[in-house]
C-alpha cells in the first residue's frame, strides 16, 4: 500500500476535525436525537468534509510524488463529481432534502465520474455499461448512506474497502494512491466517531464515501469480459463493497416485504439488529467491520484464481450472506 497519501489523509483528517467540529455546530449542522436514531444526545456533523480533505488532499500528494503515469482527466472528474455529492450532502444535513432531488444530484454526480473518467465499458455490455455503471455508483452511494446509522460503522467499512482496493490497484497509480487515501482519511475520522462517537459523518461525508468507492471499483473493472480473469476480477470487485451491497439489499427487501418504501427511515439495518443480538455499538462496529474486512479479503483472493475455484469461492460467500440475511431477518425491527 502506498503510505504517503494515507498518511497525508490520515493527518488531515485528524486534524481538520477539531476545527470542523465547533463550527459545525455553530452554523447548525448537528443531529439531534429521535426515535429512529441510536444516539441521545445531539452530536455535531460536519466529520465528513474532515474526511474529505484528507481524501482529496492526500490522494492528490500521491499523485504527483508517484513516479507511475497518469493523467488528469480523469482525476479532475473525480474530483468535480466528489465537490457535488458533498454539496448535496452538505444541503441534506443542514435541510433534510426530498428524496427524488437528492437522487436526481447522485445521479449527476455519477454521470460526471463515468463519462469524466472515460472508464473503459465491458464489451459484452454493449450500450448498457454506461447506464449500469451509473446505477452501480448511486447504489453504493445510498448503501454507504444507509449504513452511516451508528458509531464507527461506516468509517470501519471504509477502511476495510480501502484497503482491499490498494492491494487490488497497479502500484503507483492515481487508483492507489486514492484508495490508500480513502483508508488513511477514514481511520483519522474513526479517532473522532468511534463510540462514543463526538461528530458525525452526516450525508455530505457518506456519500463522498460512497462515490469513492464507486469510483476505485469501476476504475479496476475489466474492459472486457471475454475470459475468467475478467469475470474474476469483477465478482472480487463485487465483494470488496460486499458488506455495503448486504445490507443495502437486505433493507430494501425487507422494507418491501413489510410494505413501506424503501428509502423510509428506519431503525431495521442490519447494524441494528446484529445490536440488538450484541447488546453494544462498540461490538457491533467491530463485528461489521470484521465482516467488511473478511468480505474484502475474500474478493481480493477471488480475483486471483481460475474462474472455476472463484465462482466456488464466491457462491460460499453469498450463501453465508444469505444466511446471515436469514437470521437478522428474524430478529424483530425497532
Amino acid at each position: 500500500m502506498n503510505l504517503l497519501p494515507f498518511g497525508v489523509a490520515l493527518g488531515i483528517t485528524l486534524g481538520a476535525i477539531p476545527l470542523i467540529r465547533p463550527l459545525a455546530a455553530r452554523f447548525g449542522f448537528v443531529d439531534h436525537p429521535t426515535g429512529r436514531k441510536v444516539h441521545v444526545t445531539p452530536i455535531p456533523l460536519g466529520g465528513g468534509l474532515g474526511l474529505v480533505l484528507g481524501l482529496g488532499l492526500g490522494t492528490l500528494v500521491g499523485i504527483v510524488e508517484s513516479d507511475a503515469p497518469f493523467t488528469w482527466r480523469p482525476v479532475l472528474a473525480w474530483l468535480v463529481g466528489l465537490i457535488l455529492v458533498v454539496l448535496v450532502g452538505l444541503k441534506d444535513d443542514r435541510s433534510p432534502m426530498a428524496p427524488l432531488p437528492k437522487l436526481a444530484g447522485q445521479i449527476a454526480a455519477a454521470l460526471v465520474l463515468v463519462l469524466g473518467t472515460g472508464i473503459p465499458a465491458p464489451s459484452a455490455l454493449g450500450g448498457l455499461a454506461v447506464p449500469l455503471a451509473v446505477m452501480a455508483a448511486v447504489a453504493l452511494m445510498n448503501a454507504c448512506n444507509f449504513l452511516d446509522n451508528m458509531d464507527g460503522i461506516l468509517g470501519g467499512i471504509a477502511v476495510a474497502c480501502g484497503l482491499a482496493f490498494a492491494v487490488l490497484a497497479p502500484p503507483g497509480s492515481a487508483v492507489a494512491q486514492g484508495a490508500a487515501a480513502l483508508a488513511g482519511a477514514a481511520l483519522g475520522f474513526l479517532a473522532y466517531n468511534f463510540a462514543p462517537a463526538r461528530i458525525f459523518m452526516g450525508d455530505a461525508g457518506s456519500l463522498a464515501v460512497g462515490y469513492t468507492m464507486a469510483a476505485l471499483g469501476l476504475a479496476l473493472a475489466p474492459g472486457s469480459l471475454a475470459g475468467g480473469p475478467e469475470v474474476g476480477l469483477l465478482i472480487g470487485l463485487g465483494l470488496v463493497v460486499g458488506y455495503p451491497m448486504f445490507d443495502l439489499t437486505f433493507v430494501t427487501l425487507t422494507r418491501l416485504a413489510d410494505g413501506r418504501r424503501p428509502w423510509t427511515p428506519g431503525k431495521d439495518h442490519t447494524t441494528h439488529r446484529l445490536q440488538r443480538v450484541l447488546g453494544d455499538p462498540r461490538r457491533t462496529a467491530l463485528l461489521v467491520s470484521a465482516l467488511t474486512l473478511v468480505s474484502a479479503a475474500i474478493g481480493v483472493v477471488v480475483t486471483r484464481l481460475p474462474l472455476v475455484p472463484s465462482l466456488v469461492l464466491a457462491g460460499g460467500s453469498l450463501l453465508l450472506f444469505l444466511g446471515l440475511g436469514a437470521r437478522l431477518a428474524r430478529i424483530p425491527s425497532a
